[in-house]
């Protein structure tokens, strides 16, 4: 699969949505505009927890008398 750059991908955009003709380069201010609308899709992934690619779930015995417990390297859970 080709790789495909930002600025690749707003020009397609742009040209799919009508904005450019085909062949037609984008200004800056467009893609300037572009790369926002683009980071603010990706922080909306992310705020719908659509953007994980990978959760751990990390399971432990919880031991009675023990009020806290420390994550971390050398933490009770590692």
């Amino acid at each position: 699969m080709p790789t495909a750059t930002v600025r690749d991908l707003l020009s397609a955009s742009y040209t799919e949505l009508g904005v450019l003709a085909s062949g037609e380069t984008m200004t800056a201010d467009q893609g300037s505009k572009g790369l926002a609308a683009l980071n603010r899709w990706i922080d909306s992934l992310a705020a719908d927890r659509l953007q994980i690619y990978e959760l751990t779930r990390t399971t432990w015995t919880i031991v009675s008398g023990t009020s806290t417990y420390t994550v971390g390297t050398g933490g009770n859970v590692n």
